[in-house]
């Protein structure tokens, strides 16, 4: 969000932010990141109704599309779960490493929006 420091750090080191909606529209693979607690909102007001035909969505952890929080119905879903906690991540991430990630590809099931 313009104004916050993240929002600021991000342009900073040469990014562009958009909003979770904007982002959605433009893309062609959506990757969820979020904490599992938030992932339904987030999906429900920015990114279902914004999903090109043909997107792919991906969440970081199965817990809500397993529970049809997350999801499109009918669709498969491709999951890629980094082995380790976001700090992590980022901080591997930040050394040139990073950490061993889980792959998945489950087949669709209707949701239970």
């Amino acid at each position: 969000m313009p104004g916050t420091k993240n929002y600021d750090l991000a342009v900073a080191h040469g990014f562009q932010p958009l909003s979770a909606a904007e982002a959605t529209k433009q893309a062609d693979l959506i990757n969820i990141l979020l904490p599992d607690e938030l992932q339904p909102d987030v999906y429900r007001a920015a990114i279902r109704d914004n999903l090109k035909p043909g997107a792919v969505l991906m969440c970081s952890h199965g817990f809500n599309v397993h529970f049809g929080q997350s999801s499109r119905r009918g669709r498969g879903h491709p999951a890629g779960r980094p082995k380790g906690p976001g700090h992590l991540v980022r901080s591997e991430f930040q050394k040139g490493g990073g950490v061993p990630c889980l792959i998945a590809v489950g087949q669709g099931r209707p949701s239970k929006r």
